[in-house]
């Protein structure tokens, strides 16, 4: 709260008081950071293509049994060259300086072959045009949006290649 009282008067987005809740730690048990399905988490900030959840700015609150991924302003920005890589099969995303991911290469830890089962089928199952109303509403406030056609096209993509970037993921924890 005394953080907020001191912000700048810009536009935030998806700002709530998360009583309870703490910021990730890297004292915490590796096992115990598990049961915040790490897995998803690294496949969506792939997903995204966010460099911004790194040991030094993790951005990312704990609470119960939730976690909340925070602070995603230099994601949703898809270079080409990354878009045509993944086209060709190839993912060239910034993946080894996440947050989790020497903790997903632990092979007790977490079992790359059968992971991101779950995250398949919420890719599979993704709705790209529900985005449609948050970009005109960025619009309307006249912020910058980069290469939003671009990004929608991506996830159009990714969705209809669930499988592929399935794979790719694992194939970067091996």
């Amino acid at each position: 709260m005394q953080q907020l009282k001191g912000a700048e008067s810009n536009m935030y987005y998806g700002c709530r008081l998360l009583e309870g809740s703490f910021p990730y730690s890297s004292a915490r048990a590796k096992k115990t950071l598990m049961q915040y399905d790490a897995g998803t988490i690294y496949a969506f900030d792939n997903l995204i293509c966010n460099v911004d959840r790194r040991p030094d700015k993790p951005n990312l609150l704990l609470f119960e049994d939730d976690a909340y991924v925070i602070d995603h302003e230099l994601a949703c920005f898809v270079p080409e060259k990354t878009f045509t890589q993944l086209q060709k099969g190839r993912w060239e995303h910034n993946y080894q300086g996440h947050l989790f991911y020497p903790t997903l290469r632990n092979p007790a830890l977490f079992t790359a072959e059968k992971g991101f089962i779950d995250f398949t089928d919420y890719l599979r199952r993704l709705n790209p045009a529900v985005l449609l109303p948050y970009l005109d509403q960025l619009v309307e406030y006249h912020l910058p949006v980069r290469d939003f056609d671009r990004f929608m096209g991506y996830l159009y993509y990714q969705k209809a290649h669930s499988h592929q970037f399935a794979a790719l993921l694992r194939a970067t924890l091996q």
